[in-house]
């Protein structure tokens, strides 16, 4: 009993670091931008439309990020929970199973200056709001910029073919107005190549 008690964590931030140094090395890369979506979406993402993140390849060789199918996870549940752990919660919200912090304070362990001012690999999942604005607008251009296979046959637009696509449509504005996320974001060379969109300006 004496070595269980005192192998327990000391305090939550003992226990998010714990979870954080757990997630597989694969995985890393995959969690800290999911989290930084969490961190900055305007409002609760779904499974699938959080899942669509992992299907945006970032690393274009032309600089632009591009919504790509085939990265798309058959179990998409899974593959946020091998991402992000016990970080993270799936739960039900009217017809749809969307995806929150498993509790308020992770949000604020993430963005913490106390997790900034670490050291190792636990430094990579300190989320600055700048960038993770950067990083779901990106991901909204990703699936804004994807024109080529619009559903011809029904007439419906892009919406059909990514399930962040509503999102993306709502939202990549008020993340890219964000100044600073635009300077990272370099949003001036992209706006010309996005689709108009319910005849709103920038």
């Amino acid at each position: 009993m004496r070595r269980t008690l005192d192998e327990l964590p000391e305090s939550l931030d003992e226990t998010y670091e714990r979870i954080l140094k757990e997630i597989k090395k694969p995985n890393r890369d995959h969690a800290r931008r999911l989290l930084q979506c969490l961190v900055v979406a305007i409002r609760p993402l779904r499974v699938d439309e959080l899942a669509e993140v992992l299907a945006v390849d970032f690393d274009d060789a032309d600089g632009i990020p591009e919504l790509n199918p085939k990265w798309r996870w058959e179990d998409e549940e899974q593959a946020l929970l091998a991402s992000c752990s016990s970080l993270i919660a799936i739960v039900e919200s009217g017809d749809s199973r969307v995806v929150q912090f498993s509790h308020f304070s992770v949000r604020e362990f993430l963005t913490s200056t106390r997790l900034a001012t670490s050291s190792g690999d636990l430094l990579r999942y300190h989320i600055a709001l700048e960038p993770a604005h950067t990083v779901l607008a990106q991901a909204c251009m990703g699936i804004l910029l994807r024109t080529d296979d619009r559903d011809e046959q029904s007439g419906k637009g892009f919406e059909n073919n990514s399930f962040l696509a509503r999102y993306a449509a709502e939202h990549c504005e008020n993340h890219r107005r964000d100044r600073r996320a635009a300077r990272l974001f370099r949003a001036e060379r992209l706006l010309p190549c996005l689709p108009q969109m319910d005849g709103k300006e920038s």
